[in-house]
């Protein structure tokens, strides 16, 4: 009993206790930066992302905000607005608004992406090691701080995938087509085992209980492979502020 009720008390202050681990935050931030930038990157290398459409259109500057403050910022998109001049006023990404797939352009291309993740963490670590002093910082000694203009200008690095590459026109009729070749794949497989599956798993799968009708193809070829395609996945984040964070 008194087991059960440990158990039960982890589990009630998961959320909490983690929200408080150092390197779980540090990990998150740093997962959250690269994501950010290098999905901007491949956007421009594929010619979905425009920066240069940015930089010259204000009702599209406008709209790009407005998704932002919907998806993933609890700003408001004047706030996001300012943020993005800032950003796009920096003339190493100025360099790169008419991209154009040359050596030279590529080589630019990559310094913003470096100048970017570079900048992003050195101000994550100067605002911790402002409130925490140069001590080494272990498990509960400290949360991330992330000064409010880098994360907002993470998340809106982050729209502009969303709007330019995740919400591109056919995007929801080729990730409906990726979701059935995934229910196929794993239809064959099941039909298959043990004998299509790798030398690791084939024990596994003839060892498991027989789920029968509607089981295993069922469920991995169901809800599990079918997200709202227009939107990405909204996992709790550090930079990117969901009302969950305790960054500041």
């Amino acid at each position: 009993e008194v087991l059960r009720e440990l158990v039960a008390a982890l589990v009630a202050r998961a959320p909490d206790a983690l929200d408080r681990v150092f390197a779980p935050l540090s990990e998150s931030a740093a997962d959250d930066v690269a994501y950010s930038v290098h999905d901007v990157e491949d956007g421009v290398i594929t010619g979905h992302v425009r920066l240069g459409l940015l930089l010259r259109d204000a009702d599209e500057r406008a709209a790009l905000c407005k998704d932002v403050a919907e998806a993933y910022s609890a700003e408001s998109a004047d706030v996001l607005n300012g943020a993005l001049a800032g950003l796009l006023a920096d003339p190493a990404l100025a360099a790169v608004a008419d991209f154009d797939g040359s050596s030279g352009s590529l080589v630019s291309l990559k310094h913003v992406a470096s100048l970017l993740i570079g900048r992003f963490a050195a101000a994550a670590l100067a605002a911790t090691r402002s409130q925490y002093g140069r001590d080494p910082l272990r498990r509960y000694d400290a949360v991330l701080v992330v000064p409010p203009a880098a994360r907002a200008q993470c998340a809106l690095l982050k729209g502009i995938a969303l709007r330019y590459v995740m919400r591109r026109p056919g995007s929801e009729e080729r990730y409906a087509r990726e979701r059935e070749v995934l229910r196929e794949l794993v239809a064959a497989l099941v039909a298959r085992a043990p004998d299509a599956l790798d030398r690791v798993f084939a024990p596994l799968s003839e060892s498991a209980a027989d789920d029968g009708p509607g089981g295993v193809a069922d469920r991995f070829g169901g809800a599990h492979l079918a997200p709202a395609p227009h939107r990405p996945c909204l996992a709790p984040s550090l930079l990117v502020d969901q009302g969950r964070s305790r960054v500041s």
